[in-house]
């Protein structure tokens, strides 16, 4: 959606809604928490809100911090007379959407960690085991397989060295690319087909648009703007361009749940779940029913990735200490005389 955390902007909107629910309007609202000392950094702008202007257009004037989705329902909530309303079922989205953030970037960070420790493990075998075992064997060892380990032995520094800056360079290209448009839409359609990982991306994204969605819907947005809105609060680009295509599909007259199937990209449960609320005219339930199953799949994959973490970091940190135990073995001047 944008560079600002969602818990920053879920607090700044409670708070907003607070200011607003006690009878001030939007804009002095607005111009009452961009004056606070403590107001975040994303609020300075430099320059003080118009009170003449609706909340909504004030709001436009920062798309980079204030998106579709959050606008959409603000310029609802002014429309309806429900500003206070719209902006309390905003603030609860903006809650929920910063949890699921917050454990789908613990699971990230920790996965990262042990791929880490895996690395780690192989260069602790380059420049101490390699050599050690090299040392121990040297008196007692066949040409061939000396002359083997005094070349791996040799080349250990080197290749510590290359693997460490291919690696940096590697994150440095990825960061480049992915900040052009080509490079962002390829690498999300890869982390969308990643093992594991892929699935749980998919199901958290399906679980945010759905929120967003019936947030968007419960607000008094049209359904045909409430698919463009959500699809800013995606967090994947291929996600975003089939909900965008969607809203243009159901903009022709295609029913929401047909527009969704044919972008081959949801989930056919959730597909089907949208059909049957829509044969019912019950959209709304029936986006909560999907948020509900997709939350609890998410949860669940959490869960899932969690409990691997101490195994594998348990087997990490056994290797590495087995590493060094056998280089001090190695090197120990206790050991008997190696012959001739």
């Amino acid at each position: 959606m944008n560079n600002i955390s969602s818990k920053s902007l879920a607090h700044f909107t409670r708070q907003l809604s607070g200011l607003v629910k006690a009878g001030i309007p939007g804009p002095e609202a607005f111009t009452m928490l961009q004056r606070q000392p403590y107001a975040p950094a994303f609020l300075k702008s430099g320059e003080d809100s118009v009170w003449d202007a609706s909340l909504s257009e004030l709001l436009t004037k920062n798309p980079r911090v204030f998106g579709k989705f959050y606008v959409s329902i603000v310029r609802a909530g002014e429309k309806g007379g429900n500003l206070g309303a719209g902006l309390d079922r905003l603030s609860a989205a903006l809650e929920q959407d910063a949890g699921l953030q917050e454990r789908l970037g613990q699971t990230l960070r920790r996965t990262g960690l042990l791929a880490g420790l895996a690395a780690l493990v192989a260069m602790l075998a380059f420049t101490l085991f390699i050599p050690g075992l090299k040392a121990f064997l040297d008196a007692n060892t066949t040409a061939g397989l000396k002359a083997f380990l005094t070349h791996l032995a040799s080349k250990a520094a080197y290749q510590t060295a290359v693997f460490t800056t291919a690696v940096m360079g590697a994150e440095l290209l990825f960061r480049l690319a992915y900040a052009t448009s080509a490079g962002h839409r390829l690498a999300d359609a890869v982390f969308l087909r990643l093992p594991v990982f892929g699935e749980l991306l998919r199901q958290a994204a399906v679980l945010r648009c759905a929120r967003s969605l019936r947030t968007l819907l419960d607000s008094g947005v049209s359904a045909a703007e409430a698919l463009g809105s959500a699809a800013d609060t995606a967090g994947n680009i291929i996600i975003a361009g089939a909900l965008l295509s969607s809203g243009e599909a159901l903009g022709r007259g295609r029913p929401l749940s047909a527009s969704l199937k044919d972008t081959g990209v949801f989930p056919e449960i959730a597909v089907a779940i949208l059909e049957k609320g829509e044969e019912r005219s019950v959209l709304g339930a029936a986006l909560s029913a999907v948020e509900d199953l997709y939350g609890r799949q998410v949860d669940r994959y959490l869960k899932g990735v969690a409990s691997m973490w101490l195994p594998f970091g348990i087997t990490f940190a056994g290797l590495i200490i087995g590493i060094a135990v056998i280089r001090v073995f190695m090197t120990c001047p206790c050991l008997p005389p190696q012959a001739g």
